[in-house]
């Protein structure tokens, strides 16, 4: 009873340790890179501004009138020039020191999670924040967003190399950098934890970074708005939502939004592959883009820089009804020639004036087809920036909330979540961030969903097949009155990371991971498994069709079921590699 009760006691301080122990640790690290994160922000926006007023207002003579909304360009026959000139500095920077840093930054970033184990050359940062000003300041249709998360994301990842983290460690501080660069620059803390870490899947979340991208980002936020202020990017006067007669119109103005984000994303990268099969030197390419996003400046001057101006403009409406159709389709060309062309720069930024006047466009549209409606055009403008880039990035969470810490308008939360979904829905699969995978298990859980549906169509009777004809005997089993120290001993022969265990009767009660036993070891060795914290598992029995096995594999985002008999004692387990191996095997045969 005693040792019993020693254990519980054992237990409980582990947990204790280990929940304080996960605290401070993050708390510094993700602390370091928000602080970081923050003072980067600044330095990169008094770079773009240096840039901008050199480049637009001093060679140019580039000036909009925020009375009026008219724009005034001195030396209109120089923009051609200058965003080329902006794209040649840009292209003989980034191809010549980090070719990785071409295009968005924010796509790199992912890649980086994904496939570099977190790793990001130190020399990035600097790289992607002089390019970019160069973009940005030259007239480049481009935002600040893809940089800005690049150097975040940068220090994160030399930060934990410095240390030498886990490469999960590395990649949950790499999300951090991100975080706290884009809840700086855009003065929404909320928000960017939330893109950070949702912005890496299609369809799911980085769950274990949550807490740690939250701390960097206010961190950084608190550094930026210490020098910038509270102040929303966005001033916004009043806004209303009459729900019974509004609501169908922004289930409507979800649907253009999700057509209109495919053919974006469409334009971009037609444009981005036609410069990638270009025969010329990588460095001369940008400049080619820059040129032709000049040319389109010259007709369409709206469409030049990131274009924040003419949604503020917008917002209070002091656009003319025909710049609210022309502009979202020359900005998507600009953008596409920027950035597509290896020019450096974000793609959140023109995105938010795509979707913006594109709202702005529809509300004014339906005013002139149903006159007594009288919508509010501020309003539906917000709603198309959260609603379009909720479709072109697969980011809704992190769109409804960072637009409206942009703007105040938080009185517009449900049809933000109505447009929002259904312009996500539209779209699908097509995102404007090619690296970005469905799930956390990643391509091993879709290449299982491909072939599934390959079988339905082809050989469905494969499906009915039992649980006991797929799978493998369990080598190695823990027992739960097992110490920690002996299953650290039995374990060590292995190769395997996720471990069965079963009762003294042999009857499967869950699994543990290798990395937790190693945790719990450097606190209390003599333990036993049964007072840690088990992972209950999916369990079938024998008999249970490979249908519904891959069903609940989908559903549930595990790569790994664990077999019963009728009795529930643990006799086999099945993973992706057996499933593929059984069903490719069996369609050859």
């Amino acid at each position: 009873m005693r040792q019993s009760m020693r254990d519980v006691f054992r237990t409980i301080s582990m947990l204790i340790t280990e929940r304080l122990t996960y605290l401070y640790k993050w708390v510094i690290l993700a602390s370091a890179v928000g602080i970081v994160s923050g003072v980067g922000a600044i330095i990169f926006k008094e770079l773009v501004e240096f840039s901008t007023y050199f480049f637009l207002g001093t060679i140019m003579g580039y000036r909009v009138d925020a009375g009026s909304g008219a724009i005034t360009i001195e030396r209109s026959w120089l923009i051609p020039i200058v965003v080329g000139v902006g794209g040649i500095l840009s292209g003989i920077i980034t191809y010549t020191l980090a070719p990785e840093t071409e295009g968005h930054g924010t796509d790199s970033v992912i890649k980086s999670i994904h496939r570099l184990a977190g790793e990001i050359r130190s020399r990035v940062p600097i790289v992607k924040a002089v390019s970019t000003a160069f973009t940005l300041g030259s007239g480049g249709s481009a935002g600040k967003e893809g940089p800005i998360a690049q150097i975040g994301a940068g220090f994160g990842s030399l930060l934990g190399s410095l240390l030498k983290l886990s490469s999960r460690d590395r990649k949950i501080l790499v999300v951090c950098g991100v975080a706290g660069g884009i809840g700086s620059v855009f003065k929404a803390p909320f928000g960017a934890g939330i893109f950070s870490v949702e912005v890496l899947y299609l369809q799911d979340i980085e769950v274990e970074a949550i807490i740690p991208a939250f701390i960097s980002s206010i961190i950084a936020y608190v550094i930026f708005a210490s020098v910038y202020g509270t102040s929303h990017i966005f001033s916004l006067g009043n806004i209303s939502f009459n729900p019974i007669v509004e609501l169908p119109f922004y289930f409507l103005l979800g649907i253009v939004l999700g057509v209109s984000a495919i053919v974006y994303i469409k334009v971009f990268y037609t444009v981005h592959f036609f410069f990638k099969k270009l025969r010329i030197k990588d460095h001369v390419k940008p400049a080619i883009g820059g040129v032709i996003a000049g040319l389109i400046g010259t007709a369409y001057p709206r469409t030049l820089g990131s274009g924040y101006e003419h949604i503020q403009l917008a917002l209070t409406d002091k656009l003319p009804y025909f710049d609210y159709l022309t502009t979202p389709i020359f900005k998507i060309l600009a953008t596409a020639f920027t950035i597509g062309s290896g020019g450096s720069g974000g793609v959140f930024a023109p995105s938010l004036v795509i979707g913006g006047l594109l709202g702005g466009a529809f509300a004014k549209t339906m005013d002139m087809l149903f006159p007594g409606v009288s919508l509010n055009t501020a309003a539906f403008i917000i709603i198309g920036m959260m609603s379009f880039f909720a479709a072109a990035g697969k980011v809704p969470l992190a769109s409804i909330i960072m637009v409206a810490e942009m703007t105040g308008g938080y009185e517009l939360m449900v049809p933000a979540i109505v447009s929002s979904t259904i312009a996500y829905i539209i779209s699908m699969k097509t995102t404007i961030y090619i690296n970005q995978i469905p799930h956390r298990l990643g391509e091993k859980l879709v290449m299982l969903e491909d072939v599934y549906n390959i079988i339905v169509r082809s050989e469905p009777y494969l499906l009915q097949a039992e649980a006991e004809k797929i799978m493998v005997k369990p080598i190695a089993v823990l027992k739960e009155d097992m110490r920690i120290k002996d299953a650290l001993k039995m374990v060590s022969k292995y190769n395997y990371r996720v471990y069965p265990i079963v009762d003294g009767n042999g009857i499967f009660t869950g699994y543990i991971c290798l990395e937790e036993l190693i945790t719990a070891s450097r606190r209390a060795r003599d333990l036993s498994l049964e007072y840690m914290r088990i992972h209950s598992g999916l369990a079938f029995s024998k008999h249970t069709p490979l249908k519904k096995i891959i069903d609940e594999m989908i559903n549930h985002g595990v790569d790994k079921v664990f077999i019963t008999d009728d009795n529930g004692k643990l006799i086999g387990i099945i993973t992706i590699k057996d499933i593929l191996r059984f069903l490719t095997y069996k369609e050859i045969k």
